[in-house]
């Protein structure tokens, strides 16, 4: 429980995508209503979605930022999705709300279900159960009403609905100018090869010493892990391997191959070997 509301900003102290995090882990349910769905933003919340039982997402195609790929992974997590696309006006509330037991919890604000979450300038406001028991009630109460709306049609991967590429597509398309397939990069802290096998839309494909020895196939680095961490470090500037692999961070288990590959990009620095540390020089 919060003690107090609080104000969370993805500025400064950049405590939204925790705030988010806190308010949706192991809880009896959980509803985002949220205009924009990416698979980055699905992937930073990942560990609480898999966490609980009852879980929806409304969200909208509007304007084509919402991805087939976000939807479909949510769905793999078992979240219930509804898209809203009103005949008049844009569906574009932020609300994350949730249950546990006779406690309700929200958090209204700016941020998107996307990398936003942490690249952006976003604010939100979490409210307290104990204090704002009447405004997360009216909260919840909209979102049902959205939620039943004629409008809000059910998604599944059957679904005939035509949906943009993801965002992280813009980063691949900058890696892909920057890197080569056959390419090899080292790791930074232990300078390890890894051969760039293929460069798709899903991402990098790293051959590391260890596949080639035991003869499986090249690993791959998703595309949205990569998308996170440049957006994490052009944003702040700064980057360590562990907070990009800590669960209370950005959550990418691919932390080594996604730093070696930053390290390739226009304006990345390498401040620290041990522990990894990239620095982004914005001139």
């Amino acid at each position: 429980m919060t003690q107090g509301t609080k104000l969370r900003s993805s500025w400064g102290r950049g405590d939204l995508l925790p705030a988010v995090r806190s308010v949706l882990a192991n809880t009896d349910e959980l509803f985002m209503c949220v205009a924009f769905t990416s698979k980055a933003g699905v992937s930073l919340i990942k560990d609480q979605l898999k966490t609980n039982s009852g879980k929806r997402l409304l969200t909208t195609t509007t304007f084509g930022t919402t991805s087939l790929e976000a939807l479909t992974l949510a769905h793999e997590l078992g979240v219930e999705i509804k898209i809203l696309n009103p005949k008049n006006g844009t569906y574009h509330p932020k609300l994350y709300l949730s249950r546990t037991g006779n406690i309700s919890r929200a958090l209204l604000g700016s941020a998107n279900l996307t990398a936003g979450l942490i690249s952006n300038v976003e604010v939100a406001v979490d409210l307290d159960p104990r204090q704002d028991r009447t405004t997360i009630q009216d909260s919840w109460k909209l979102g049902e009403e959205l939620w039943s709306s004629t409008f809000a049609k059910t998604w599944t991967p059957e679904s005939q609905l035509k949906l943009q590429s993801d965002e992280s597509l813009k980063v691949i398309q900058m890696v892909q100018k920057h890197l080569q397939e056959g390419q090899t990069i080292e790791t930074i802290s232990q300078g390890k090869p890894n051969r760039v096998t293929a460069i798709t839309d899903q991402g990098v494909y790293i051959e590391t010493e260890k596949s080639k020895g035991l003869g499986t196939s090249p690993q791959l680095v998703e595309s949205w892990m990569i998308e996170v961490a440049y957006l994490h470090l052009t944003t702040h500037g700064r980057l360590t391997n562990s907070y990009l692999l800590s669960t209370s961070g950005l959550n990418v288990k691919r932390s080594s191959a996604v730093c070696a590959i930053l390290a390739k990009l226009p304006g990345v620095k390498v401040l620290s070997k041990a522990p990894i540390e990239l620095g982004f020089d914005k001139d």
